[in-house]
Formats: C-alpha cells, structure tokens, sequence
C-alpha cells in the first residue's frame, strides 16, 4: 500500500509522517486553502523529508513556469489540481 498524507504546514508534523511510515506527504500551494503553504515554508518542510518520502504539490491553476518553479524550489515530484468537493448531502442528494 501506497500512503500519502496532504496538508503540511510545520516541519514537525513532516517528522511525525516519516516516523509513521508514509510514501508520500502533500503541500497545498492552494491560497484560498486553510492548509496553504508559501513557497518558502514549502522549502523548510521539504527538507525534513527530501529523498526520504515523495513531494507532491496540490494546486488550483498551473501553469509550466509554475510547476517548474515548484520542482526547483521545493522539489516536488508530482502535482494535484486541487477541485472544490461538493457534497451530494449539502445538495439533497444523499
């Protein structure tokens, strides 16, 4: 089994998902996202787990000077395109 986790903000929580065993850890590059990282607090997290675990960015709107700016910067090695979930309960579907 493949696990990654989204949502890192602190350098702390990054050691905790290496304690636990994770493949992968996601940074949400997303502003509007309560879990938003700057690019440079991206880099600080990065470093805890770069070549340990997998980086992946989450983004809205990507462009290639964007993605490119990630995979220099923070290393990323793959990229989500973050979408707003919309629940079928809040619409009266389910």
């Amino acid at each position: 089994m493949w696990i990654k986790i989204c949502g890192f903000c602190d350098t702390e929580s990054a050691r905790n998902a290496l304690e636990i065993g994770v493949d992968a850890i996601g940074l949400n590059f997303v502003r509007r996202s309560k879990r938003y990282v700057s690019v440079e607090r991206a880099r600080d997290v990065a470093d805890i787990v770069r070549g340990k675990v997998e980086i992946v960015g989450v983004v809205d709107r990507i462009t290639v000077t964007r993605v490119s700016m990630l995979v220099l910067n923070v290393a990323i090695v793959a990229y989500l395109v973050w979408r707003r979930v919309k629940h079928l309960k809040a619409e009266g579907r389910g």
